[in-house]
């Protein structure tokens, strides 16, 4: 039996959106890594004179649009929940598991989870954190700045023994 009061900050929130939209998703990099090249080219076609310049700028402009939407957007996500209240900051929850179940309760009672171990969808361990994806969109975010040693590596344990191939550590392969 594992119990902890700890507190949601809005780093927790950040760290969550940011880590969902650049490593769960796989194609975010590969598509604003391949938009900046391709923009790139296409500018540098234009100025020298292969594609018209009036073609090749506003490619550019667009490409470059396109590889800024993801950055931009998740920052807008991350803002936009906390200034409307998506996480509740400061919030006081719990986190309590057993052999059994995984519950997390306090804050919000709409947010309040009680799920056994094969319905959790995963848990990814960060640097600074253990993000618990309930399911593939609801999360919560446990900072291990606010655990002792031993709660962390008692953690990893028990999430790499009951999570069936659904935890990753932090030097897993995402």
């Amino acid at each position: 039996m594992f119990k902890k009061l700890v507190t949601t900050t809005a780093e927790d929130y950040r760290e969550i959106v940011r880590f969902t939209n650049f490593k769960r998703k796989k194609y975010t990099i590969p598509v604003m890594i391949i938009s900046a090249v391709v923009g790139v080219i296409l500018l540098l076609l234009g100025i020298i004179g292969i594609i018209p310049v009036f073609v090749g700028i506003p490619a550019f402009v667009i490409c470059l649009g396109v590889t800024l939407y993801f950055p931009v957007s998740t920052e807008i996500t991350v803002k936009n929940g906390i200034k409307r209240g998506k996480v509740l900051i400061s919030a006081k929850r719990t986190i309590e598991f057993d052999t059994m179940t995984l519950k997390i309760y306090g804050g919000r009672t709409d947010t309040d989870v009680n799920a056994s171990w094969h319905t959790i969808f995963a848990v990814y361990e960060t640097d600074r954190s253990f993000l618990i994806y309930i399911t593939y969109e609801k999360a919560f975010c446990l900072c291990k700045a606010q655990l002792t040693s031993d709660e962390v590596l008692r953690l990893r344990d028990n999430f790499a023994k009951r999570l069936d191939g659904r935890y990753f550590g932090i030097n897993a392969k995402l």
